[in-house]
């Protein structure tokens, strides 16, 4: 890659960045959203006992937190002339992110919960049980976690998704 291009992908990246205050407004309000959708499937369901609640909210709100600057950094940066594609990239960047960053956050708490059976640090085994950790976090939420989105989440990515095409050129 030449320096040309590298400098002209870090302007167009540092370009599509949200400004602080609408970075961490819309991480705020991404992360209220996707811990309310765990909180009233589980409520719906009435599955879990109420100490669990928390933590389980607390997980997606961690991911929803950290997923909201790369998805709207990703949508800035896709073209879309048009509405619909705006849309419907905005749709893809908030659903991919926020998996990905809710899956990330069950791993690191996962590798926390086996720091005192873990290996030595840095190692071939640490970094096996790392991948390992991460996968397992990843089946987790693709398998067990994605219906916390329902319904109360999938209502939110759509509104997002909406702001985003309505403010896209």
């Amino acid at each position: 890659m030449t320096s040309s291009l590298a400098s002209r992908i870090l302007k167009a990246v540092c370009h599509a960045l949200p400004r602080p205050g609408q970075a961490f407004a819309g991480s705020l309000f991404w992360a209220i959203m996707m811990a309310l959708s765990a909180l009233v499937t589980l409520w719906m369901n009435e599955r879990i006992a109420p100490e669990g609640l928390v933590q389980i909210a607390m997980l997606y709100a961690i991911g929803g937190f950290l997923a909201f600057v790369p998805a709207l950094t990703v949508t800035k940066l896709l073209p879309a002339r048009r509405k619909d594609t705006a849309f419907a990239a905005a749709f893809t960047a908030f659903t991919f992110s926020t998996i990905f960053f809710t899956g990330l956050t069950l791993a690191i708490s996962f590798r926390f919960r086996q720091l005192e059976f873990a290996g030595e640090p840095f190692t071939s085994p640490w970094f096996f049980e790392l991948l390992l950790t991460v996968a397992a976090s990843m089946y987790h939420i693709a398998v067990l976690g994605l219906r916390l989105y329902l319904p109360v989440g999938l209502i939110a990515l759509v509104g997002i998704s909406l702001w985003h095409a309505k403010r896209s050129r």
